[in-house]
C-alpha cells in the first residue's frame, strides 16, 4: 500500500495517518488489554458433538464432529480457532452456545454449568454470535431496528426500565396534569386580555408547551418500545452506523454495514462472551480492517471475551491472544499467538503456517513449504489413534495404537503428538 493509499485508507475509518500498524498491509490496529491469568469466563470439559448418519434403513454411524474438545478461554481475550474446512471449528462454537445439543461433556460459564432450561435462558442472554455470512443472516423483511431490537424483546431486557418509569409516572403525573390545567387558565386568561404584551404571551404559551412535552416524554417511557429504541440508537453509533438508518431494510446496506448490524444485535443482550464465527471471511480485505478494528474497540469499551473462527490466519494471529488448532474434531495444538507461530510444533500446524503467502519474494523463495499428501479423512471414518497419522511425514506405526493427550510442552504451550510424550 502507499503512501497515497494508506492516508487515504485512513481518512475512510478515520484512524490517525501516523499511527503504527500492522497486518493486513498496516490496516488493523493492536488493542492492548489487562487480561488476568486464573479469571477463567469459559471452561470446556470432554466435549463432544456426534451426529447420526443412516447409512443403511436399520443402521446408523456416527459422525465425530467434535471429539473429546477441553480448553478454558480467560475473561477479555480473544482465543482464535483455525482448522481446514470441516474440522469442526463452527459446529465447536455453536455446541458451545447450546446452537446444538452436546452429545456429552459439559460447559462452564461463570463458574456454573450450562444445564437446565433457567441456566440455558440465562447463558443465552451472556453469550452471542456474529455468523459468517452477514448477507443471509439478517432477516430481509425486518428494518434495522427490530432485527437488533429482536433479543431485547425476546429476554425482556428492557422491562425493568419500563416499570420503573411507570412508577415515575405515576408519582409525578398528577402534578403535572395541575399544573397544566393551571397554565391552560393563565394563557386563556391572557388571550382575553386586551393589552397585554406578546412577549408575555409567548411566554406563557412556551410554558404551556414544555410542561406538556415533559408529561408526554414521562408517557412514552412507561413503553418498552422506547429503551428499545434508545438502545439501538446506542448500538448502531457504537459499530459506526448512523441511528437514522434504523428505520432502513437490510437490503439498503453493503457487506460490511450489514456486519455491523450483526454485531450490533450480538451486543443487544450486553453480553460477556461472543463467538465469532469467520466473520470477515465473506468481505474484501480493507473493509475485513475495519470490521476487526471494531471487533478490538468493542472489545476494550464493553469487556468482551471472543472465540474467534477464522480461515485467515495473519488476521487470527493479531487480533487473537491465544490460539487453537483444530484437526478432525480434535484440538492438535493450544499456545499464545506469537509463541505458536514463532515455534509451531505439531507438524499440522507447521504445514498449516507454510502455507502463509509471503509478500516479500525472497522470503517468498527461502521459505519452504510442507506440503501436506491426501486429503483430510471423513469423520465417519476417522483413523485409529492419532487422526493425522494418514498425513503426517513424522507418522510411525505407534501413532496407530493411542490418541495422544494434549499436553503442557511449555507453559502455556499444549501439543496433542507422540512425538512430545514423555
Amino acid at each position: 500500500m502507499n503512501k497515497a493509499n494508506k492516508e487515504q485508507f485512513d481518512r475512510d475509518i478515520n484512524r490517525d495517518p501516523n499511527q503504527d500498524l500492522s497486518l493486513l498491509d498496516q490496516e488493523v490496529k493492536k488493542v492492548k488489554r489487562d487480561i488476568k491469568d486464573d479469571d477463567y469466563i469459559l471452561e470446556v470439559k470432554n466435549l463432544k458433538m456426534y451426529f447420526p448418519i443412516a447409512t443403511s434403513v436399520f443402521k446408523t454411524v456416527p459422525l465425530k464432529a467434535v471429539d473429546d474438545v477441553s480448553f478454558k478461554i480467560r475473561r477479555g481475550e480473544t482465543l482464535g480457532l483455525v482448522g481446514e474446512s470441516g474440522c469442526g471449528k463452527t459446529t465447536l462454537g455453536r455446541a458451545i452456545l447450546q446452537l446444538y445439543k452436546p452429545t456429552s461433556g459439559q460447559v462452564i460459564f461463570n463458574g456454573e454449568e450450562i444445564k437446565g432450561k433457567a441456566a440455558l435462558q440465562e447463558f443465552r442472554k451472556k453469550a452471542t454470535i456474529v455468523f459468517q455470512d452477514p448477507y443471509s443472516s439478517l432477516d430481509p423483511r425486518m428494518t434495522v431496528n427490530d432485527i437488533i431490537s429482536e433479543p431485547l424483546r425476546i429476554h425482556h431486557t428492557c422491562r425493568k426500565d419500563a416499570m420503573n418509569a411507570r412508577k415515575v409516572y405515576k408519582e409525578e403525573s398528577p402534578a403535572i396534569i395541575a399544573r397544566i390545567k393551571q397554565l391552560e387558565k393563565e394563557y386563556k386568561a391572557l388571550v382575553a386580555q386586551k393589552d397585554v404584551s406578546r412577549s408575555k404571551l409567548e411566554n406563557k404559551k412556551q410554558e404551556l408547551v414544555e410542561e406538556r412535552k415533559h408529561l408526554k416524554e414521562l408517557r412514552n417511557q412507561c413503553s418498552e418500545r422506547y429503551y428499545m429504541n434508545k438502545r439501538v440508537a446506542d448500538l448502531m453509533e457504537a459499530v459506526g452506523l448512523s441511528k437514522e438508518h434504523a428505520s432502513r431494510y437490510v437490503h439498503a446496506f453493503s457487506g460490511g454495514q450489514r456486519q455491523r448490524i450483526g454485531i450490533a444485535r450480538a451486543l443487544a443482550s450486553s453480553p460477556e462472551f461472543i463467538m465469532c464465527d469467520e466473520p470477515v471471511s465473506a468481505l474484501d480485505v480493507s473493509i475485513q480492517a475495519q470490521i476487526l478494528n471494531t471487533f478490538q474497540d468493542l472489545q476494550k469499551q464493553f469487556g468482551l471475551t471472543y472465540l474467534f473462527v477464522a480461515h485467515n490466519l495473519l488476521v487470527v494471529k493479531h487480533i487473537s491472544d491465544r490460539i487453537a488448532v483444530m484437526y478432525l474434531g480434535h484440538i492438535v495444538e493450544l499456545a499464545n499467538s506469537q509463541e505458536l507461530y514463532d515455534n509451531p510444533l505439531h507438524p499440522y500446524t507447521i504445514s498449516l503456517l507454510s502455507s502463509i503467502p509471503e509478500p516479500d519474494p525472497k522470503k517468498a523463495r527461502a521459505n519452504k513449504r510442507q506440503i501436506l499428501e491426501g486429503d483430510i479423512p471423513s469423520p465417519l471414518k476417522a483413523p485409529s489413534g492419532c487422526p493425522f497419522r494418514t498425513r503426517c511425514p513424522k507418522a510411525t506405526p505407534e501413532c496407530a495404537n493411542k490418541l495422544p493427550e494434549l499436553r503442557e510442552i511449555s507453559k502455556e504451550h499444549f501439543v496433542a503428538c507422540r512425538l512430545f510424550d514423555e
